[in-house]
């Protein structure tokens, strides 16, 4: 959210040096929404999940997600951090467990996708006008 009011602002995004080469893994909220409902359907046995989308990424590269989707080239601005924090380099989980439960019965949703029906719902409501 942070990166798209910037950007509707006309102000660069800002990715601190410690973490710009950062891997996090993403997931729409609506798909974890979608889980649970099959979940509560009874298509997966009940037990412990990891939800995981599989989608890895960087700041900049989500930065250039975001731009991408609102057709704009306002350049990323790199800072230093007001503080120091020691940060996990790598985050992801392995849903391959509840992927073989869920048998075919969901795709998760591309994150391309996601922040394009994000934009559309900014530009709906009139946010940033």
């Amino acid at each position: 959210p942070g990166t798209f009011t910037k950007l509707l602002r006309g102000e660069p995004p800002v990715v601190y040096t410690d973490s710009k080469d950062q891997l996090r893994e993403y997931v729409y909220v609506n798909d974890v929404c979608d889980i649970i409902v099959k979940m509560i359907e009874g298509n997966v046995t009940p037990r412990a999940y990891n939800v995981s989308s599989g989608i890895v990424k960087s700041p900049e590269q989500v930065i250039d997600l975001i731009k991408g989707v609102m057709d704009t080239d306002i350049p990323t601005t790199v800072v230093e951090k007001p503080f120091k924090f020691q940060e996990i380099q790598s985050q992801a989980l392995n849903g391959d467990r509840l992927m073989k439960e869920l048998d075919g019965l969901f795709i998760f949703t591309p994150m391309e996708t996601a922040l394009e029906w994000m934009w559309d719902e900014i530009q709906e409501r009139g946010y940033g006008a």
